[in-house]
């Protein structure tokens, strides 16, 4: 029974009310979810329910169903219990699902092992895993180690693992890998996927024909508007996304790729003589990373796991910029391959963060066109437009302190169409507030303690501030220019307007929170003067190197001229296996050694309206000057009583730890800064 199993089990969403267990099979069963009590094994203490089992499992091709099983206590009246070791099992009418068998399980235990926190004690947390990102192990192995460790010990294993952004890399994938990901796309889906084009002589454009190496040809020719530097191997059908996340959530099914860069070169494009070497080790690189994946799956199978997006889950500068949005937008090739990923991301990522974030008229249209064998365009026009307009990719988990994930991709805004946009616009934010409001209710009605807030955001509010400098004046400069009659002239002329500037926003990742500051500030504001939050942890991945950093925002309320200060950590952990080029990392050493850990900035010219500050200082790790790594590793957090102490980079050798001063508003005179 174990070998239909495709990928998982995967603990997802985990709380008194609902245990929620993600799985995808390659056929239909009638899956029943137990949750047992570990020191009595023969304690049911919650089952999922027979008739939600429709809208718990949906095909998703042939030979593809997802299921997320959601387990509710036996008696409604009593909770599941906190702080206690329990078990889960699968099984339909006829057996279990062996789960020991099928290595997710830790020791000589038969079932996954997981608990419900009372209080956050150890939160896990790590972004950017591409599996030829770097010549070492996969970090998440590290998780695994430390849950085999302690899985029994609920003073030692963590609470929570958080998947910040990138889990996939979508847009940069490695030969070898993208020719099984197709060959079993293919399998699973039942037929040969197809993709429209805005081409009259070629409207239908098959992915699996393209040659390896051969897809960023492909895009450009059919003005896709995607714009990643790497898109040689990029997936593009649903079945690639799909075959993608089943192989990084453990590959299951042990899919073999090519041991060497030699066995595949044939089916390349033509490789330059110089770049020979990197794909060797390329190649080399994802069967080291398919070695350990089974640990993953281990891991994955016994913590409760949250995942959000980053721009790598769909595809490089996913919503940059207002133009990016509106020429993918208007491409049949590139709306379509950014709907494919989404809904990819929702059954294999968003689904387990909150199953009631998702209403079923989405997910129908998930599954009408993905199950239809022939064209329906009116299928295909739900398919291209709901994904895109949904707004609930964001959600949020009311433990102690709570934790809300932030969508920061899908809801921007721009205030011109080529210039850096604001990360959230006025919903988005809005949306924070309906959040925050909801987490206070239930502290109220249960006595928990919310006073350090953790905000999941896929790139740094507070960053590297002399990078981050840099990239602000490069962009001052070429607006500057572009707003010269001369240049604004011949742009116009040849119906180019803000091409300069929109390669440059492109060329430097300009993604930034700081590089809006206009939308930096509302969001900041949003948390101190209608939030009231005094004190937060912004948890982040993305840039690729990693740092703590301990900071304060000041500003006055624009209605009532109130100064308020809002005291944040910021935990950087980036990445799982991936790494700067070593011309970046060159850059980030040089700038690291001639600048000053602490940095601010504010608006301190603006004498008539609302001032602002930001100042924030980067700890030094383990007592010395240390403050950025680009070392792989996954973030470790750890809390007493609700408050942040500590933050851990883990890695195979040498841990990397900061300690976390208290915050000014921590002494409870509220000293003045």
């Amino acid at each position: 029974m174990t070998t239909s199993i495709l990928a998982g089990p995967i603990l997802r969403r985990t709380t008194q009310n609902r245990i929620c267990v993600w799985l995808a099979l390659d056929s239909e069963q009638d899956l029943i979810l137990e949750i047992l009590e570990a020191k009595n094994q023969n304690k049911i203490l919650g089952f999922s329910k027979f008739d939600e089992l429709k809208s718990s499992r949906f095909r998703l091709g042939e030979r593809l169903y997802v299921y997320l099983l959601q387990a509710y206590p036996t008696d409604e009246n009593v909770l599941f219990p906190v702080e206690t070791l329990c078990h889960y099992r699968l099984r339909n009418s006829h057996s279990e699902l062996n789960l020991q068998a099928a290595r997710v399980t830790y020791g000589e235990l038969q079932y996954p092992l997981f608990h419900v926190p009372s209080t956050l004690k150890s939160v896990l947390h790590g972004s950017c895993r591409k599996p030829h990102g770097a010549q070492g192990d996969d970090m998440l192995t590290v998780g695994d180690s430390l849950l085999e460790r302690h899985h029994n010990d609920l003073t030692q294993r963590p609470d929570l693992l958080l998947l910040t952004g990138d889990q996939i890399y979508a847009d940069d994938v490695e030969a070898s890998l993208l020719q099984v990901l197709r060959e079993q796309a293919t399998k699973m889906i039942g037929h040969t996927e197809t993709l429209p084009s805005d081409d009259a002589q070629q409207p239908i454009i098959t992915p699996s024909m393209i040659k390896l190496g051969g897809r960023s040809e492909v895009l450009k020719q059919y003005r896709s508007g995607l714009s990643s530097d790497e898109a040689g191997n990029h997936l593009l059908s649903f079945g690639e996304f799909a075959a993608m996340y089943l192989f990084v959530f453990g590959n299951a099914q042990g899919w073999q790729t090519a041991s060497s860069w030699q066995a595949i070169e044939g089916e390349h494009v033509p490789v330059p003589k110089d770049k020979a070497e990197d794909y060797k080790k390329h190649t080399e690189a994802v069967v080291k990373f398919g070695e350990t994946l089974w640990k993953v799956r281990r891991l994955f199978a016994n913590i409760p796991t949250y995942m959000i997006f980053d721009d790598h889950d769909v595809t490089d500068d996913w919503n940059i910029t207002g133009h990016w949005y509106d020429k993918v937008r208007s491409s049949s090739l590139g709306r379509r391959t950014v709907s494919n990923a989404l809904a990819a991301y929702w059954a294999f990522q968003a689904w387990g963060n909150d199953p009631d974030n998702f209403d079923a008229d989405m997910i129908e249209a998930f599954t009408s066109h993905l199950n239809q064998t022939s064209s329906n365009l009116a299928d295909e026009e739900r398919y291209d437009l709901m994904p895109w307009k949904h707004r609930g990719w964001g959600f949020s988990i009311a433990t102690e302190p709570p934790i809300i994930a932030m969508d920061s991709r899908t809801q921007r805004q721009p205030d011109n169409t080529y210039y850096p946009v604001r990360l959230l616009d006025r919903y988005a934010l809005d949306w924070l507030r309906v959040e925050w409001s909801k987490l206070k209710n239930t502290a109220n009605e249960t006595g928990k303690n919310i006073g350090y807030p953790v905000f999941i955001a896929a790139t740094p509010v507070m960053g590297f501030t002399p990078l981050e400098r840099i990239i602000q004046v490069v962009l001052a400069s070429i607006g500057y220019l572009e707003d010269l009659p001369a240049v604004r002239a011949v742009e116009t002329a040849f119906d180019r307007q803000g091409l300069v500037m929109e390669w440059a926003v492109d060329f430097l990742d300009a993604e930034a929170w700081t590089a809006n500051l206009s939308g930096f500030t509302d969001f900041m504001d949003t948390l101190l003067h209608k939030m009231h939050i005094e004190k937060c942890v912004f948890l982040s991945g993305d840039v690729h190197y990693s740092f703590t950093a301990s900071g304060f925002y000041t500003s006055s309320n624009g209605y009532t001229g109130q100064k308020r200060t809002l005291d944040c950590y910021q935990l950087t952990s980036s990445s799982l296996r991936n790494k700067p080029s070593e011309a970046q990392q060159k850059v980030l050493n040089t700038i690291q050694k001639k600048t000053d850990p602490k940095t601010a900035i504010s608006n301190w010219w603006r004498f008539y309206a609302s001032q602002w500050r930001l100042e924030h200082t980067l700890l030094p790790c383990n007592g010395n000057n240390q403050r950025v790594t680009d070392v792989c590793n996954l973030g470790q957090v750890q809390f007493e009583q609700g408050k942040p102490v500590k933050h851990t980079l883990l890695s195979l050798n040498n841990n990397i730890e900061y300690q976390l001063p208290p915050f000014v508003t921590d002494d409870e005179n509220k000293m003045v800064r």
